[in-house]
């Protein structure tokens, strides 16, 4: 998909640039024409364009597919609406400068703050379900609730996999992290190998496979899962909440 995406960009690139240097009968110019700005604004969209989907497709090849699908769903919409502020401002420059540069400089910033304001509210709101849903498997017993202590599992494992279509690595290891609060890193990395083994075409795992795993390897590499009684704290960390025993 990615690979698709890199030559339908560099495939759009070589036509504005064959179109910038294309003859338009006007002579040899000693300025910049609006075509030519227009131009350049195509060139520099292509060009973020395709650096995010190189960084996608480094994401995608380490097997953080989910990353990746978080950042093209943030990208890429945000993407579009610059183009179009910029094409705005392009065409309203005949009209009024002033307009332009005003359009630019009002509501490029506003379209940050508003990309980043909603990326972090929707960070902050998966890591309060985290949160919620570790507290509540820390407060049930295998043993005395071996039912309820399976369905908690079950919800903690589900606020984690937030596109409800299994684990990525990263996921995997912040959820047996979440689930083994006292094992070290290598039997985090032990636990990861065995579960790595039943990653689908999409290198992800789902419950269904997970829960195959914890029977079959993981309770005997980690044990039961454990998690320590949490409390959220009101301090916000970049990927979510802090909290603390």
């Amino acid at each position: 998909l990615t690979g698709d995406r890199v030559a339908t960009i560099l495939f759009s690139a070589l036509l504005v640039s064959t179109n910038m240097q294309a003859d338009k009968g006007l002579g040899s110019l000693q300025y910049i024409m609006w075509i030519d700005v227009f131009n350049l604004v195509q060139i520099f969209v292509l060009l973020f364009v395709l650096l995010e989907s190189i960084y996608v497709h480094k994401q995608v090849v380490q097997q953080r597919t989910r990353s990746a699908a978080r950042l093209d769903a943030a990208l890429l919409p945000f993407t579009l609406v610059l183009y179009i502020i910029l094409l705005f401002a392009l065409f309203s420059f005949h009209i009024s400068p002033t307009a332009c540069w005003m359009s630019i400089a009002v509501l490029v910033p506003l379209l940050l703050i508003a990309s980043v304001s909603g990326y972090v509210a929707s960070r902050r709101r998966a890591a309060r379900q985290r949160a919620e849903a570790l507290r509540f498997l820390s407060s049930t017993s295998a043993d005395d609730d071996p039912q309820g202590f399976r369905e908690a599992l079950r919800q903690l494992f589900a606020a984690f996999d937030s596109e409800q279509n299994g684990l990525d690595i990263d996921q995997l290891r912040a959820f047996l992290t979440a689930v083994y609060p006292s094992a070290g890193k290598k039997d985090i990395a032990s636990g990861m190998q065995a579960a790595r083994q039943m990653f689908d075409e999409n290198h992800t795992i789902s419950l269904e496979n997970f829960e195959l795993v914890l029977e079959s390897q993981l309770q005997g590499l980690l044990g039961t899962p454990k998690p320590a009684p949490l409390r959220s704290s009101k301090r916000w960390a970049w990927g979510g909440t802090k909290v603390q025993p």
